[in-house]
């Protein structure tokens, strides 16, 4: 997991600065507030269509740049779409979450409603939700069912849940104090900027293991 640490400081230190831009400047809040606009009006769909292209589009592009994937195939564009179905449904997930932790603990920015809702984020939803979400499905994917289900008696929170969130936890803690401080119809938004780049990293992490580790039944 140290190899993902320059990438994930980098992120953390653009949240920051975004978030302090946004406080500071009305110039800045008024340039974004048409997203915020886009938004309410597309509702889930827009999170379906942003949480897909941050999943699955922005991902293959990093593939392309740093020259991981040379040249489109079929299979390329079967992972692609996949990638995209399943961050469509994390987008959907995530939109959910905001307008209910919005209803639950009001639209504040000050410490202690930043902090329950990083909190709940953080410990419930991630845990229970959103990563084992991801993480099953991609698993599907690439082992299918009948050798997913044999793994869950073997170890699969450990060995297959537990590394995804972990790395969610060093990734996003500081990044949901920055979005939560935003006004309430620009929070996907912005999270849907942090989304891109963390669907890089888990991304090529569930590429990894599933080309490199074996299944916990295997061991």
């Amino acid at each position: 997991m140290i190899h993902h640490w320059p990438p994930i400081l980098a992120i953390q230190i653009g949240a920051v600065i975004l978030a302090v831009a946004y406080a500071q400047s009305k110039d800045f809040q008024l340039a974004l507030a048409t997203l915020g606009e886009w938004k309410v009006r597309g509702g889930l769909l827009f999170a379906a269509l942003t949480g897909a292209a941050a999943g699955g589009v922005i991902p293959e592009i990093a593939k392309f740049a740093t020259g991981q994937l040379k040249r489109p195939s079929l299979d390329w564009a079967k992972k692609c779409l996949f990638n995209a179905f399943v961050y469509s449904i994390i987008g959907i997930q995530v939109d959910l979450l905001y307008q209910g932790q919005s209803r639950w603990f009001g639209d504040g920015n000050d410490f202690q409603t930043l902090f329950i809702k990083t909190l709940v984020d953080m410990s419930l939803f991630s845990p229970f939700i959103s990563i084992p979400t991801a993480t099953l499905l991609f698993d599907l994917r690439d082992r299918g069912w009948a050798r997913v289900r044999a793994n869950f008696g073997h170890g699969y929170i450990r060995e297959r849940i537990m590394p995804g969130l972990v790395l969610c936890w060093i990734f996003w803690i500081p990044i949901l104090f920055c979005i939560y401080s935003v006004a309430r119809d620009l929070q996907y938004c912005f999270a849907v900027l942090g989304e891109a780049a963390w669907s890089i990293l888990f991304v090529f992490m569930m590429g990894q293991r599933a080309a490199s580790a074996p299944d916990p039944c295997d061991t």
